[in-house]
């Protein structure tokens, strides 16, 4: 776009007006979301529809900021298609008003791939709704003299990219409850597909601190000891460190912590973190190492915002059992998103 093509659509939608604009997949509109303005002029031109619009944002880091956190393993399919021509109907979060949820169907979040589109989403602090630039039950342009010429007439802008990257509308993904399903098949349907049904298969836990002799050992066996009490959950939780030595123990003063909290370190090996391992001065040194890793590491204290665990490493034994008791409680803060990701009763 030009500039002045640019900042004409950011002042329409900052307006509340309604702007056609391209998508990977498909031609959609696009106005303020959660806007009574917006919606009504929605809904006069979409005719008849009865479905939530979708939300909209230029980045996965936007749509994770606007609805908040997500269980592990929804975090790791969002990581796989964010961004792409995949809808991903999540349960509805605290920011979507009463009056704009439709029953049974949650949100559907888009994060496009579309330059054009993320250009003007980078110049707004708000998400978008959108939904295909045709009336209910029409066909979805993917090029832009498909649009329906009477439908140009209503809008405040329209821009034309030519024909967009995947020539059809876009994948839908039920990730309300599990098992996860495929609500409508899109260009990326053989992907998703392998990646749903990986979602089922072993997840793995890696927990990483320095040497791999106290801090993560122990949050490894209490985060084991957690995941134990969640019935039929098929999760592997390993620990690791970024400069451990092979084979090394568990050193004898978080031995003791481990038995003060009923946990067993006794057969600690501690371990180098790998490549396969994980296929945080620490989140830093893996995401080097690994950029994929970006997506799927957190940090252990982050529910207490704790950037991180102190280590007690030769500090005596009131630093050990400071840094258990820390230990445990953080471990403690994961169990609502363990038992959302690894429950097999409905998360939603």
């Amino acid at each position: 776009m030009t500039t002045d093509q640019l900042e004409g659509v950011i002042k329409i939608i900052k307006g509340n007006g309604l702007v056609i604009l391209p998508t990977d997949t498909v031609y959609g509109f696009f106005t303020r979301a959660f806007n009574d303005t917006a919606f009504k002029c929605l809904e006069s031109i979409k005719r008849s529809r009865h479905t939530p619009y979708s939300i909209t944002f230029n980045n996965t880091a936007s749509m994770l900021d606007w609805y908040g956190k997500v269980d592990l393993v929804r975090m790791q399919i969002i990581g796989e298609l964010t961004p792409g021509p995949v809808t991903m109907v999540l349960p509805y979060n605290d920011a979507v008003p009463d009056n704009y949820r439709y029953p049974s169907q949650g949100a559907g979040l888009r994060v496009s791939s579309n330059k054009v589109l993320n250009q003007v989403m980078d110049n707004l602090d708000f998400p978008l709704w959108s939904t295909s630039a045709n009336r209910a039950g029409g066909r979805a342009p993917v090029r832009y003299d498909e649009i329906d010429p009477s439908i140009l007439k209503e809008v405040d802008a329209v821009i034309d990219d030519g024909e967009t990257d995947y020539l059809r509308s876009s994948d839908v993904i039920d990730l309300r409850s599990r098992p996860f399903t495929s609500i409508r098949e899109g260009p990326w349907h053989d992907k998703i597909q392998q990646i749903l049904s990986k979602s089922e298969d072993t997840f793995y836990i890696v927990v990483v601190c320095t040497g791999n002799l106290c801090r993560s050992p122990l949050a490894e066996a209490l985060i084991r000891k957690n995941i134990d009490a969640i019935p039929n959950a098929n999760v592997n939780v390993q620990s690791a460190g970024v400069y451990a030595v092979g084979g090394s123990p568990a050193t004898d003063e978080m031995i003791v912590q481990g038995s003060r909290l009923s946990v067993d370190l006794s057969a600690h090996a501690a371990r180098a973190v790998t490549n396969d391992l994980i296929s945080s001065r620490h989140t830093d040194m893996i995401i080097s190492s690994n950029p994929q890793a970006s997506q799927k590491t957190r940090l252990l204290g982050e529910f207490l915002g704790l950037d991180e665990i102190p280590d007690p490493y030769q500090l005596g034994d009131a630093a050990y059992r400071q840094a258990a008791d820390l230990i445990a409680q953080v471990v403690d803060s994961w169990s609502g998103e363990f038992r959302d990701a690894f429950s097999e009763a409905d998360s939603a």
